[in-house]
């Protein structure tokens, strides 16, 4: 059944896969992938940030990483989504809905 929630350290290495996955169906393909970069981007998530996971038993499937910014043109604040991706199996999975679903609740906080 699949569930969402906040990813954790243990998180990181399937967060990670998901992560070389996406850049390899982006418009970003052709860019470098520095694995040392992507993995403390991973940790900033997870520790700094929102990151959320949806998990079908015990696979991660999806993920939502998001963060809260100041406007660039005052000082108030907003949430914005910076990486939202379910692998190709469970597209078409209510994963993608649950997964913003816990964005926006957390956005709202």
């Amino acid at each position: 059944m699949l569930k969402v929630r906040r990813a954790t350290e243990e998180d990181r290495l399937p967060v990670f896969k998901m992560c070389v996955l996406m850049h390899r169906e982006t418009d970003f393909q052709n860019f470098d992938l520095d694995p040392e970069k992507l993995l403390n981007g991973v940790g900033m998530w997870i520790h700094n940030a929102a990151l959320f996971v949806a998990q079908d038993d015990d696979q991660v499937v999806g993920m939502l990483a998001a963060v809260v910014k100041e406007t660039w043109f005052g000082p108030e604040s907003f949430a914005s989504e910076e990486l939202f991706y379910v692998i190709p199996e469970y597209r078409g999975t209510r994963a993608a809905f649950l997964l913003m679903k816990a964005y926006m609740s957390w956005a709202k906080e």
